[in-house]
């Protein structure tokens, strides 16, 4: 069938310059409209998460690429080192902790682009194309304080213009999507202390929960009182060195006697809701008082060597443990896949990206 015969069929139009311009193309960066923050406190994990969630974005790029659904991503380092980050993981190391970053900063962002293209009397016709852009709010201490405090004296719209003019505060309050990040090993009610919130910061609380009940609840003040903000429409918890308890998990369901692995794909939501309602109460109460119906929970780690005793393995000179690598000629799948690859929760970093599909519908 000729080209112009089926086009007539169809009713499909060859894009104008007004109509691909609308579309928008993955350079174009044109998806505001579908703009997620991630945010959390400082050392939570925010940049190798970040890493991870890129690698499983690589190799779905790869493996889309000649299908009807193809997959692409582009990255804005701004002023990040997400490239390097991806290639420390791959090679088994840990990014370095960001340094703090100041109000002028360039956020690092990424945008992602699902299509669906069809071929059409010989033709690659795109049907369909979605974005949703991703920026990380990787703020210093004291630009989280900054946050917290300004939004919440905010009482006119004239104040509310002005924080906007910070640009991290601007980035955070105008997404219509959060992912907050929460470390596990900084759950509090344990019977030991795993890991301390940094101290030393004025206006940040030691606890972790008082922190993150207070970011969110800055955000949505925020958005009341400023009619040009755009609402909140969804909302992920990302639980980091999920790896850490795993331990206590698997205590507390031996003691229960109820399943309790939040790495179990069929009961992983209810687990982590668990988790954050046991550990983090007041950010629990905080997220489930938005009326949100779209709350999704994903565990995240990567799983690093250890000792006979259970004590991780470190770099030779460092504090920084190992990162367990599979065996390149592992059987259980190809061995391209084993290459610069390490063990970590690669099954819900591809579950985020579908939940990132989903927000870009």
């Amino acid at each position: 069938m000729a080209w112009n015969t089926l086009k007539d069929i169809i009713g499909y139009e060859n894009p104008t310059p007004q109509t691909q311009n609308k579309m928008g193309d993955l350079l174009d960066i044109e998806a505001d409209k579908n703009l997620l923050t991630m945010i959390g406190t400082m050392g939570a994990g925010k940049s190798a998460h970040l890493a991870g969630l890129l690698i499983a974005a690589d190799r779905k790029v790869s493996k889309s690429k000649d299908t009807e659904y193809p997959f692409r991503y582009f990255v804005d380092e701004g002023s990040s080192n997400i490239e390097n980050d991806k290639s420390a993981l791959r090679a088994g190391h840990f990014p370095p902790k960001t340094g703090l970053m100041k109000a002028s900063t360039v956020e690092p962002a990424a945008t992602f682009e699902w299509a669906h293209v069809k071929m059409l009397a010989g033709r690659s016709v795109t049907l369909s194309k979605t974005q949703a852009k991703m920026s990380i709010a990787d703020m210093a201490g004291e630009d989280l304080v900054n946050l917290i405090e300004k939004v919440n004296r905010t009482r006119t719209l004239q104040q509310a213009q002005q924080v906007n003019m910070n640009k991290s505060i601007n980035l955070v309050c105008n997404s219509s999507a959060l992912m907050l990040i929460i470390k596990a090993t900084r759950a509090q009610g344990l019977d030991i202390e795993l890991e301390p919130e940094p101290t030393g910061i004025d206006g940040l609380s030691i606890y972790s929960d008082a922190n993150l009940a207070r970011i969110v609840k800055g955000i949505v003040k925020f958005k009341r009182q400023n009619p040009n903000s755009p609402k909140l429409r969804n909302l992920a918890i990302v639980v980091t060195a999920w790896d850490g308890l795993a331990p206590v998990a698997k205590q507390i369901s031996q003691i229960t006697g109820q399943p309790f692995d939040p790495l179990d794909t069929k009961i992983s939501a209810e687990c982590l809701d668990r988790f954050v309602y046991a550990f983090y109460p007041s950010t629990h109460a905080t997220i489930h008082s938005l009326g949100l119906s779209n709350i999704r929970y994903f565990p995240s780690f990567f799983e690093v060597e250890r000792n006979s005793k259970g004590e991780p393995i470190n770099w030779e000179g460092t504090q920084s443990p190992k990162i367990k690598r599979p065996e390149i000629f592992n059987r259980s799948r190809s061995w391209e896949d084993n290459v610069n690859t390490v063990l970590s929760s690669e099954y819900w970093f591809f579950k985020e990206l579908d939940w990132l599909q989903e927000l870009a519908n």
